[in-house]
């Protein structure tokens, strides 16, 4: 607990002549400096005033206690009326606030007086985190809309996020597993499908931060609010390091949250931090979100850098064996110890989690057992060698016991081959050598028969190869398997459309959008296949493909529904208004096809060809153009 500053003892030094110290604003003689390190008292306050975290947290405390700030004795600041506190964050408080000029509700945050005394640059960081924050528009973090100074109050205003942050939906589901006694084991698939679609939007957000030459460095559960509409928003870049800016932060400060730190800001004080910092963070928050337990267990300070540096986490599965094993592959690797073994992007993260909610092959690929070994080995060298004297001692006794290790071993081990098998085969329909891939893939199988999203693969590469029955047989086991993904049910529906079987292919739609309601392709073909069928006038596109209006790429849905309702503007410029080429080639295949059924086969084939050429990946969207276009060749006079 804070002590009230000023020392008690007369050699002691005073708290503001040890801040200044520690910030060499001042010097002190060799007796003063050998008695700061000598006084306990003396030395926790050093310490104290050397770890911004730590300090900032006692001062808002002291600034709560002794109503150092402006905003006890006035409930308005600037434009801003109070009306409650939210929150307190790294480095100020978070209030609801009406701002009076636009009649609009906010959240307000505050720099404490108190801390801005004391800490005269603390002024010029809270004002360097609006600035970072404010150029960071993109649609899951939170946006700023103002900055000011009333007298000795710093301030910015922000969206008022309605909604939870998933530190409490954690603590929730804590606290349900305490009462009931037992761990949460009762999760079903689509709780952790929307734990990665979550962690792949705040992936994608701090890509875009990171592009921006911003690091968040305080990425927790606490930090991600989860909105009422579903969608998680990034906040509090009070702890920010603004490469483009870096006089705003000083050279190895120790900035975040013990428990999510990564070792190198740990271990370097946190002068090397780059975007893996935020990678593994985020992967510490998967973690928490998947096990509803800390990656890093622990509360003393001590303990909890030493197991940031030392500590392997438990694996997932470990606490809940209902975790995906995707899943928990991704996360490890996100929280590697060894910077140059986490994913060396937010979007790679990103996209793994997303080929995950695809039922694709991940990237990433578990540790190998020797790799483990050895780590285990070098952290607990005198421990090994009591084992394996033991072993030479007790061998009959423990023989069980190794049989059943063994067996785990080797279980282990046909996992691995068959995620080795997956890749080649990956690489192989990469390629185009759909055969090959096909045999692998089989083989993949025959190690792990319940690896759902190989099932899923083959029925690419099958489908490729015209083999549109084994495809869809596939697709049906990959659904028995997994009813509650998204991706078997749109591919089914892609193939029954090409079979001309277009009213169970709706059906297949109907399933994916249920699973995804934010499938843009699942959307845009459920209205292919309602038109297909007969029904769907081209008045429903607006009803049909509009509903994504809060997403970041729902705009051009609306643009696209308009154009085929025979309203919109030219083809061209809604592809240009449309942000990635995968969403492009779905613009050119709707098009291409509502022109086809009204037709226009000459103007249908150009745009079915410029689908295909906007988007060279192997997918089903690409394969249905490919035989819509044969099919108008083969009736061309």
């Amino acid at each position: 607990m804070y002590r009230p500053i000023g020392a008690t003892m007369s050699e002691c030094l005073s708290f503001t002549r040890i801040l200044q110290y520690s910030r060499g604003e001042t010097e002190v003689s060799p007796a003063e400096r050998e008695h700061l390190h000598s006084c306990p008292q003396c030395e926790e306050q050093l310490k104290l005033a050397s770890d911004d975290t730590a300090l900032e947290d006692t001062l808002r405390e002291a600034a709560r206690e002794s109503g150092g700030s402006k905003l006890a004795t006035t409930s308005v600041i600037g434009d801003y009326e109070i009306v409650r506190e939210i929150g307190r964050g790294g480095m100020g408080v978070v209030y609801e606030a009406v701002q009076r000029s636009l009649n609009r509700s906010v959240a307000l945050k505050v720099l404490p007086a108190l801390l801005h005394s004391l800490r005269p640059e603390s002024g010029e960081r809270f004002k360097a985190e609006a600035a970072a924050a404010a150029r960071l528009q993109h649609p899951n973090i939170v946006p700023i809309y103002d900055y000011g100074q009333d007298q000795d109050c710093h301030y910015y205003a922000m969206e008022l996020i309605r909604g939870q942050s998933l530190g409490e939906l954690v603590k929730e589901h804590a606290e349900a597993s305490d009462d009931a006694g037992s761990h949460p084991v009762n999760q079903g698939s689509d709780y952790y499908r929307r734990v990665a679609g979550w962690m792949a939007d705040v992936a994608d957000a701090l890509h875009f931060a990171h592009d921006a030459g911003v690091i968040h460095r305080d990425i927790k559960p606490n930090n991600l609010i989860l909105c009422e509409t579903g969608r998680v928003m990034v906040s509090d870049f009070g702890l920010a390091k603004d490469m483009t800016q870096e006089a705003a932060t000083r050279s190895g400060q120790l900035m975040g949250t013990w428990r999510y730190m990564s070792p190198e800001q740990v271990r370097d004080g946190g002068a090397n931090v780059d975007q893996r910092t935020d990678i593994y963070s985020l992967g510490a928050t998967l973690y928490e979100l998947l096990t509803f337990q800390p990656a890093i267990p622990g509360g003393h300070e001590h303990e909890m850098i030493q197991k940031v540096l030392e500590h392997e986490p438990t694996s997932p599965r470990k606490i809940i064996p209902r975790i995906p094993n995707d899943l928990e592959v991704i996360c490890l690797r996100a929280m590697a110890k060894d910077v140059g073994a986490r994913y060396p992007t937010a979007a790679e993260l990103s996209a793994d989690l997303r080929r995950f909610l695809n039922d694709e092959p991940i990237r990433a690929r578990r540790t190998e057992l020797h790799v483990r070994l050895g780590k285990y080995v070098r952290r607990h060298r005198y421990s090994v060698a009591v084992i394996l004297v033991g072993v030479f001692v007790t061998t009959s006794i423990i023989s069980t016991a190794a049989y059943l290790d063994l067996a785990r071993e080797r279980a282990e081990l046909s996992g691995y081959f068959a995620g080795v098998l997956v890749t080649t085969a990956k690489n192989h329909l990469d390629a185009g050598h759909y055969n090959q891939a096909i045999q692998v893939y089989s083989n993949a199988l025959a190690h792990d028969p319940s690896l759902t999203y190989v099932y899923a693969s083959r029925a690419s590469a099958y489908a490729e190869v015209g083999r549109l029955e084994e495809a869809i047989q596939d697709l049906d086991r990959a659904i028995e398997l997994s009813p509650l993904r998204a991706g078997p049910f749109f591919r089914r529906g892609v193939l029954r459309l090409i079979q001309d079987n277009a009213t169970a292919a709706a059906v297949d739609f109907e399933h994916a959008l249920r699973l995804n309601p934010n499938d843009d392709s699942a959307r845009v073909f459920r209205f292919i296949a309602k038109r297909q069928a007969g029904g769907g006038d081209l008045e429903d596109a607006r009803i049909l493909l509009e509903g994504r209006r809060s997403h970041v790429q729902g705009d051009y849905l609306s643009l696209l529904a308009d154009f085929l309702a025979g309203v919109g503007d030219d083809l061209d410029l809604i592809v240009a208004a449309t942000p990635t080429p995968g969403l492009q080639a779905l613009v050119y295949c709707a098009a291409a096809e509502m022109t086809r059924l009204d037709g226009d086969s000459t103007q249908a084939a150009r745009w079915f060809q410029a689908s295909i050429d906007a988007n060279d990946t192997p997918g089903v969207m690409r394969l249905f153009c490919k035989a819509q276009l044969a099919d108008i060749n083969s009736v061309e006079p």
